[in-house]
């Protein structure tokens, strides 16, 4: 099986029947509420964005193999994994996707290791005081950041290249051995050449998106360690915190902001000028992105405890129509039900 055909197939591996077209979406990062909802209804998230240029065909095309093979069950616009798809994919040997989370680290993966790579370089020159060599870095934007990103730092070469160093090293511990041998290998500096990632990967294979997939995994599992340890890694911490890019809706963060200081979401409308739909939408991305949003905005008890009634008498809480809730509850409102089918979902995936 192509691994473009395997990968498409993992992401239908939860079981249920669900509309064939949404999982693009997701695939490229398609940021609306129903394409953000599904992905967190199906535990598709991590995969938020990480194929921007899937083309449309191809995508398609996978599916109609899929669904010749027996590997997917097809109702008109929907599909669902069949009992063949389940032995094929146990059958098949697991991706390395276990640690890419495209939803968090989307515009930045790529940008953030590239300056690490470059800033070891720098630094490694630095510490042996030399300026004659070629920057693995060649665009002036980047360079600049890392001039001023130094400026920070200590300004003795020697503390510098000996904290950078043991930073470094503090990292690649807590990292699997292939792992830390792949980031040894691109590590360039004095008297050595790093070598690329796609020199690195494809000598294991030569299939593209197999590589891709082993990069991306390799990249969000270095990302996450970072943004755990915030004790060992303080320069390469910085470092990140300095990029402006950041994988969420901009005008989504403004109004979340509101609503922290109001409370509310006519609030928001009044002081955002936007339609409530749309803040509407802003409150459920947010609830999507921040497990801890209920620290600051949480469902009434009463509306909770009517949602719980039910949800006994329909457990199929992925399959809610807000018509249908609203033709028992003419009370609840829309996010109400969402932030509701939310909660309990995450609470789900946690067991």
């Amino acid at each position: 099986m192509l691994t473009t055909d395997h990968f498409i197939l993992t992401c239908f591996d939860h079981g249920y029947k669900v509309r064939m077209s949404t999982l693009y979406h997701v695939l490229v990062g398609k940021r609306t509420g129903s394409v953000l909802v599904y992905a967190f209804f199906y535990h598709q998230m991590r995969y938020f964005g990480l194929l921007p240029n899937l083309n449309r065909d191809v995508y398609d095309d996978v599916l109609a193999r899929l669904v010749a093979n027996e590997f997917l069950l097809q109702d008109e616009m929907t599909v669902q994994l069949t009992l063949k798809g389940q032995r094929e994919l146990t059958r098949l040997r697991a991706l390395p996707t276990e640690n890419i989370c495209s939803h968090r680290y989307l515009k930045i993966d790529d940008e953030f290791l590239d300056l690490l790579l470059f800033a070891t370089q720098v630094i490694s020159h630095l510490a042996y005081v030399e300026k004659d060599y070629t920057p693995i870095e060649v665009r002036v934007d980047k360079q600049r950041f890392i001039r001023s990103w130094l400026q920070s730092q200590p300004s003795d070469r020697y503390v510098l290249a000996e904290a950078f160093y043991q930073e470094w090293f503090s990292l690649l511990t807590k990292l699997p051995i292939e792992e830390t041998t792949y980031w040894t290998k691109r590590l360039s500096g004095h008297e050595k050449i790093g070598r690329t990632s796609h020199q690195l990967l494809t000598e294991s294979t030569t299939d593209a998106f197999a590589v891709f997939l082993c990069e991306k995994n390799y990249q969000h599992h270095l990302l996450s360690v970072l943004e755990q340890d915030i004790v060992h890694l303080p320069m390469m911490r910085s470092l990140r915190k300095g990029l402006t890019h950041h994988p969420y809706n901009q005008s989504m963060l403004e109004t979340v902001e509101v609503i922290k200081e109001k409370g509310t979401l006519e609030a928001v409308q009044t002081i955002r000028r936007l339609k409530y739909s749309t803040v509407v939408d802003h409150l459920i991305e947010w609830a999507i992105y921040d497990e801890h949003y209920q620290t600051w905005f949480s469902l009434a008890p009463e509306t909770t405890a009517k949602l719980k009634v039910y949800e006994k008498q329909h457990p199929m809480i992925r399959d809610w129509r807000f018509k249908d809730v609203q033709s028992v509850l003419p009370e609840i409102e829309f996010y109400e039900m969402r932030l509701f089918q939310i909660n309990e979902i995450r609470v789900e995936g946690r067991r």
